[in-house]
């Protein structure tokens, strides 16, 4: 399991009990302070107890990613479950065709079999599909229709921390975006307002385009 620990500075601490001992009286006993204070974890902010002082720390438990990201991202819409890499012909007999004619993308990209993908637009979803009608990736906005989700159970809308407790440590990002990959499959989450993912794009860098 991942942990990353945000410790309350020691200087800070120990300014504070220094501060205690200043005045004509004081109540507590910081003398003897011990070099090495014991730590517990949870969410609390420094104890300071006699005889013995506690310092608890604040901590963020990120659970370890169960199972392949690629299987956890798999999309689920219209009743129906779909992923990158499938072929958009056998995709479009679960969930219908789209409500108006795939658009034609240019593509300028070295090393590339052909110079478009297609991008079939549904309600709240882009799909980006190469010249082998191979899906390269698919976009879910918070516009999506109900029951619209990975099948994991996340969906945009969802906290980027409620993405890391399923998904686990991202690779990268921050407040705005979050990017969280495996091998050559990645899930990438846009939070324009720092709070909520607008959006979320499930794509595979292994499949030829």
């Amino acid at each position: 399991m991942i942990k990353k620990i945000l410790l309350t500075a020691l200087a800070a601490c120990s300014l504070g009990l220094a501060a205690c001992g200043e005045g004509e009286s004081s109540s507590m006993n910081t003398s003897a302070a011990p070099s090495s204070l014991p730590v517990t974890e949870g969410t609390a902010v420094i104890i300071a107890t006699e005889p013995e002082n506690v310092l608890t720390v604040i901590t963020e438990t990120v659970p370890e990613r169960e199972g392949k990201l690629s299987e956890l991202c798999k999309v689920r819409y219209n009743n129906a479950e779909f992923a990158v890499g499938d072929d958009m012909k056998a995709v479009i007999e679960k969930i219908g065709p789209p409500p108006t004619e795939p658009q034609k993308a240019p593509l300028c990209a070295p090393g590339a079999n052909s110079d478009y993908t297609m991008f079939y637009s549904y309600e709240g979803m882009n799909i980006n599909v190469s010249y082998e009608d191979r899906i390269l990736s698919i976009t879910v906005k918070d516009t999506a229709p109900e029951g619209t989700e990975l099948v994991c159970g996340l969906r945009a809308g969802d906290t980027p921390e409620q993405f890391r407790q399923k998904l686990g440590e991202p690779a990268s990002g921050g407040k705005f975006e979050m990017s969280f990959a495996e091998e050559t499959f990645s899930t990438n989450l846009f939070m324009p307002d720092g709070e909520k993912v607008e959006r979320f794009t499930v794509t595979d860098e292994s499949i030829p385009f």
